[in-house]
C-alpha cells in the first residue's frame, strides 16, 4: 500500500484535511461516515496506478511473524512463499520481533513495502487496529477467531484437538492437567483452552487456574524464566499440554530443572509438533499437523482477496 499525502485522501474523500488527519489518529469525534470516507478513499488510492483510471492488482503480500526462528513459522513460511511466487506476487517476510505492534508501526510496514495484502503468522497487534486496517486491505490470520469477527482466518480445529488430547490424558489416569498456551490479544476465549477445559467438565473434573499457563511475551528465554518459577513451587501437576514443541520443550526442561522426571512425573505433550520434539531429550509427544498445507490455504485466500478486493470475513478451519 502506498503512502499518500493527506490531502490527496481528504480530495478522495470529500472531506477536509483535519478530518483525515483524526480518523488516522484514531480519534472519536469523527463521524462514522467520515471515517468510512476515509478508509475507502484510501483503499480506492490504492489500487489506481498514476495517470491511469482504470483498477490494477497489486502483488505485493506482507507476511508477519513473531520471529525468524519460530519453527512451525518457518514451515508455513516456505509454503506460503512458495504459493505466492508461482502466482505471480511477491512475498515479504517481516518480524514483530516478539512484540505487540502499533496501528502506526504496522500501516508504515504496509505503506513502506507497498502490500496488498497481509498474513498474519501472530498476534502482531491488538484488534482493534487490525480490524482498522483490514478495512484498508485484506488480513488473513493463520488462527481461529470468534464468530463476527471481521478479519479473515485459515486455522485448524484446535478444539477438537485439545479436547481430544485432554481425554487422552485422562484416560491414562492423569487428573492434574496443565495448559501451555501464548496470550491472544485477538479474543478472550481461545478455542485450544474452550477445548481443554470441556473435556474436564464432561469427564468430572475441576479445572485448577493455577495450572493455566498463558505467558504474555513470544520471549522463549522469558517463559524458560516464568516456567522455571512455576515448577520450582512444585505444582500438583501430572500433564502439561502445549501450544508447539518449542514450548514443551522449554516446559520439559524446566520441569527436569526442578526434579520432575518427563514423562513417569509429567507427561507433556505438544500440538504442531516439529524435527524439535525428536531432537530433544527425553523426546516430546507431539501431534505433528500439515502446516504447509496451512499455509498454502491462507495464501490462497489472501490472493483471491486481493484480486477480488474483497473485505468480507472468511473462517475456515482444516482437519488435522
Amino acid at each position: 500500500m502506498k503512502r499518500f499525502k493527506l490531502k490527496e485522501i481528504a480530495e478522495a474523500a470529500n472531506v477536509s484535511v483535519s478530518t483525515v488527519s483524526r480518523v488516522l489518529s484514531d480519534s472519536q469525534i469523527v463521524s462514522d461516515s467520515s471515517r468510512e470516507a476515509v478508509y475507502t478513499a484510501i483503499g480506492q488510492l490504492n489500487t489506481k496506478r498514476p495517470g491511469d483510471d482504470k483498477l490494477q492488482v497489486r502483488k505485493t503480500i506482507l507476511i508477519l511473524t513473531s520471529n525468524f526462528s519460530h519453527p512451525v513459522h518457518s514451515i508455513m513460511l516456505e509454503a506460503i512463499t512458495k504459493t505466492a511466487h508461482e502466482n505471480g506476487y511477491t512475498a515479504t517476510v517481516c518480524s514483530s520481533n516478539n512484540r505487540l505492534l502499533s496501528f502506526e508501526a504496522l500501516y508504515t510496514l504496509v505503506t513502506d513495502t507497498n502490500a496488498s495484502g497481509i498474513i498474519l503468522l501472530t498476534c502482531a497487534a491488538r484488534l482493534k487496529d487490525l480490524e482498522k486496517l483490514s478495512r484498508l486491505l485484506p488480513i488473513v490470520y493463520s488462527g481461529g477467531l470468534p464468530q463476527g469477527s471481521p478479519l479473515s482466518c485459515v486455522s485448524f480445529n484446535y478444539y477438537d484437538l485439545f479436547k481430544e488430547l485432554t481425554l487422552q490424558c485422562i484416560s491414562l489416569g492423569k487428573k492434574h492437567i496443565g495448559i501451555l498456551q501464548l496470550k491472544r490479544y485477538l479474543f478472550t476465549e481461545m478455542p485450544s483452552v474452550a477445548g481443554f477445559m470441556d473435556a474436564l467438565k464432561e469427564s468430572g473434573l475441576n479445572y485448577d487456574r493455577s495450572l493455566f499457563l498463558m505467558p504474555e511475551s513470544f520471549d522463549y528465554l522469558y517463559i524458560y524464566d516464568q516456567l522455571d518459577a512455576f515448577f520450582r513451587h512444585r505444582p500438583r501437576i501430572n500433564a502439561l499440554l502445549c501450544e508447539n514443541d518449542a514450548l514443551a520443550i522449554a516446559a520439559s526442561s524446566a520441569a527436569r530443572k526442578n526434579g520432575y522426571s518427563i514423562p513417569d512425573d509429567i507427561l507433556v505433550i505438544a500440538s504442531n509438533g516439529t524435527h524439535l520434539s525428536q531432537m530433544c531429550y527425553p523426546p516430546i509427544r507431539a501431534v505433528t499437523l500439515p502446516m504447509d498445507r496451512l499455509g498454502i490455504c491462507i495464501c490462497e485466500m489472501v490472493m483471491r482477496q486481493i484480486r477480488e478486493n474483497s473485505r468480507e470475513p472468511e473462517h475456515i478451519y482444516l482437519e488435522y
